[in-house]
């Protein structure tokens, strides 16, 4: 595992500079990756993972105070449940609601949403999860106003199905020092989730700290009560040192919202008064407020 400097603010890089660099790296990216999966165009998908991460800081982003707003958007590629446009109500809800921290699922890395992303303010850690043939890779994300900095991308277990997943641990600047987070997108078997979710449970419990844990989870209840044989007390949950706020709305399917797929937990303060937002997607976006003043590391 990569251990980084934490003592320095980030180096800033203008937005463009960074869009045009990205631009680059895209054209060198599809053509590894055709060269890659030229066997898997022939038929099938792969599980491999094929990794490509990037970082974006804005130049205006400022480290966070100890109130913030946490959004949870899997943005199902930029699409609706009716498969139209979806980006355009996502900025609408950014904009507006101006969450702090934002975990996205199933962003397509697309260079022109990315900066329409990073002239709204915010900056962006990026983790692809999958591609095929030369199509726009999927993956998860991190948005935030302050400097973001990657810790490390854990790929899970998928045993039960050919559909990679990833988890990503990133650093959030605060006025207070560095807040880690982790962001995924959990498996939709869920034998193959709660396994992923074990593994997470151990992941975020080593290395730095992780703090606040969020995404799609495609699972409703992510923690687990200890439970007790004879006179002693097992730990035999998840994320037993995290919670969730109290009455959590469902965010899936939107229009209908029946299942609590999406989650914001933390290990230092409770999430409060959350509601859900559109988001142009096939899931509603989770919102909490939080205060993250014991947060830090």
């Amino acid at each position: 595992m990569t251990k980084h400097n934490l003592s320095t603010t980030p180096e800033v890089s203008p937005p463009r500079d960074q869009y045009n660099t990205l631009k680059r790296h895209k054209r060198m990216r599809r053509v590894a990756t055709a060269l890659l999966t030229l066997p898997l165009m022939i038929g099938g998908t792969s599980d491999i993972p094929l990794p490509a991460t990037y970082t974006m800081n804005t130049a205006e982003a400022t480290p966070l105070d100890d109130e913030i707003t946490i959004m949870s958007a899997n943005v199902h590629g930029w699409e609706t449940l009716q498969k139209k446009p979806g980006f355009s109500t996502f900025m609408a809800t950014l904009l507006r609601e101006s969450p702090d921290i934002v975990f996205v699922n199933e962003m397509i890395d697309d260079p022109a949403k990315i900066q329409a992303i990073a002239d709204a303010g915010y900056s962006n850690v990026y983790a692809q999860t999958k591609t095929q043939g030369i199509r726009e890779s999927t993956g998860n994300a991190v948005l935030s106003k302050a400097p973001l900095r990657l810790e490390r991308v854990v790929w899970l277990q998928n045993s039960h199905t050919t559909e990679p997943r990833n988890a990503m641990i990133v650093g959030v600047q605060t006025t207070k020092g560095w807040v880690w987070v982790a962001n995924t997108h959990l498996s939709i078997n869920t034998d193959e989730a709660r396994r992923q979710l074990r593994q997470l449970d151990d992941e975020i419990h080593s290395g730095e700290p992780v703090a606040i844990f969020g995404g799609d989870l495609n699972y409703e209840q992510p923690i687990s009560e200890p439970r007790t044989i004879g006179k002693s007390a097992v730990r035999s949950g998840r994320l037993l040192d995290f919670q969730a706020a109290v009455d959590q709305p469902p965010t899936f399917p939107h229009g209908l919202e029946i299942f609590r797929l999406d989650h914001i937990l933390s290990s230092c303060f409770l999430p409060e008064d959350p509601y859900t937002v559109d988001i142009g997607s096939d899931h509603k976006g989770l919102m909490v407020h939080g205060d993250i003043s014991k947060c830090a590391n």
